[in-house]
């Protein structure tokens, strides 16, 4: 503690003799004394103004105490609030003694050095603010700049390519990133058109979400979009698009990309090896049908005529064998007929020989002799034929949903609308059935066992289409898809 004492006495002494070795500490006394001195110099040999009193009734003493501000606002400045109001103080008690002792008007005078020091009181605090504004000011600035050096660190460190284009879309800042994913120096980069990097269906897309972001609409982000390198090779990034603005109005357009090019290759790889597993899996399911058809079929259809042609010719069988072979005879008519629905289901013909559209009224007529549900078919707009490959992927998606209606669903009704509109094709098949609960999301279908589901979400996939079911306890299920024309 004592240390402690010793040390700010310590400090203090310092701190005072630092002020009183300040040519700036003399420079305010001296003024100070030059004043008082002129304020008194009628009492003395010293005289700096000996004019006449000025009019308004304002004496030469007032303007001698007016002068006395210019310390105060002096000590104000140069050693803050502090400093000016010791001034004051010292201003106050060094006009006094001449208000009440000298001055043939004393109450005039005296209410002047009250003025006069309650002027001076104010004159370290405006200072103070001020100053304050100027500290504010300049951490503000220093706030700003450390700010700007970040980000100036972020944007030319970020491993996502980052690029600002000026409302024309030349390229006026950019980072290495970005030199890397277009392949040009970065001092080249800086100053192209970005028009170069694009396509031209790519660059009217990304000129209409500019144009969306300065109207106002923030859609469609992020975005995928293919660019070309200096090289001429092409490469996949998914962009976000910001305005850059100034004083309230946009003056540039910041992107953000990340290059997916990789993911893009390993999504189409995935996706042609699936369609060529799916296609392999349809040829089986065809070479599968086939043989059914042409070659256990028919032998069934040749022992079932051989054995009509025994029990015709034959009679020497007893009544009882040839009930026994009639029961046989209908029993390979119903194997028979089993084939050929297993044979149908694995590849109908129809959807081959006539296309989609009588092979849906197939399944329809179907499902509702078997079944006894009432099936709806409503075709709308004008049909279209698509590609083998489209034609029985849309065509085993409704049989998968009209198979989870038969077997899950408990429905009566079912309803399938075909909507060729001009630039895709919607399938909607809705029944009004039990429905069921959905999961989150539709990947979480198959852990929950619904494995048809998923089937039909891949297979939509594969021709480029999307999926969705929606669905809930009571309300029926609505399955969804759409195909691009």
């Amino acid at each position: 503690m004592v240390k402690n004492l010793y040390k700010r006495v310590k400090d203090k002494s310092e701190k005072r003799n630092h002020i009183i070795s300040d040519p700036q500490f003399w420079s305010v006394v001296i003024v100070f004394f030059l004043i008082t001195l002129h304020h008194y110099d009628n009492l003395t040999s010293f005289r700096l103004f000996a004019g006449p009193d000025l009019p308004l009734g304002i004496t030469r003493h007032t303007i001698d105490r007016i002068l006395y501000l210019v310390p105060i606002t002096l000590s104000s400045l140069i050693f803050g609030p502090r400093g000016g109001k010791i001034t004051v103080v010292a201003a106050f008690l060094a006009m006094l003694p001449r208000a009440l002792f000298i001055s043939p008007y004393a109450t005039t005078t005296l209410w002047e050095v009250i003025a006069i020091t309650l002027i001076g009181s104010i004159v370290p605090l405006g200072l103070s603010h001020y100053k304050n504004q100027e500290v504010q000011l300049e951490v503000t600035k220093e706030k700003l700049e450390l700010s700007e050096k970040k980000y100036r660190q972020i944007f030319e460190n970020a491993h996502d390519a980052i690029w600002v284009q000026n409302l024309s879309g030349k390229v006026i800042a950019a980072n290495q990133a970005s030199a890397d994913l277009f392949g040009y120096d970065l001092n080249g980069l800086v100053g192209m058109d970005s028009q170069q990097f694009f396509s031209h269906e790519d660059f009217a897309l990304s000129k209409i979400i500019q144009t969306n972001l300065l109207n106002g609409q923030d859609r469609y982000q992020p975005y995928r979009q293919e660019i070309v390198k200096k090289d001429g090779t092409k490469a996949y990034v998914m962009l976000t698009t910001n305005l850059v603005s100034s004083n309230g109005q946009a003056d540039g357009i910041q992107f953000i990309g990340r290059d997916i090019t990789n993911e893009v290759r390993m999504q189409e790889n995935q996706g042609f090896y699936l369609q060529q597993v799916t296609r392999a899996h349809e040829e089986e399911r065809q070479r599968i049908s086939r043989d059914l058809h042409d070659s256990t079929a028919q032998s069934l259809i040749a022992m079932l005529r051989s054995l009509e042609k025994f029990c015709e010719e034959d009679n020497e069988l007893s009544p009882e064998r040839l009930d026994v072979l009639c029961n046989f005879r209908l029993e390979l008519k119903d194997v028979l007929r089993e084939i050929r629905q297993i044979s149908r289901d694995l590849r109908p013909s129809i959807i081959d020989d006539l296309g989609l559209i009588p092979a849906v009224e197939w399944l329809a007529d179907q499902l509702q002799t078997e079944h006894g549900l009432a099936v709806k078919l409503v075709v709308l707009g004008e049909e279209r034929q698509f590609s083998p490959e489209v034609e029985v992927t849309l065509f085993r998606i409704i049989q998968e949903a009209l198979r989870n209606v038969e077997k899950h669903a408990e429905a009566t009704k079912v309803r399938i609308t075909i909507d060729f509109e001009e630039k895709e094709t919607i399938v909607n098949i809705v029944d009004n059935g039990k429905g069921f609960e959905l999961p989150p999301s539709l990947g979480e279908l198959s852990r929950i066992g619904k494995l048809g589901v998923d089937g039909m979400q891949t297979r939509a996939r594969l021709v480029g289409g999307t999926f969705d079911i929606q669905s809930s306890p009571g309300d029926g299920t609505a399955v969804v898809v759409i195909i691009p024309n």
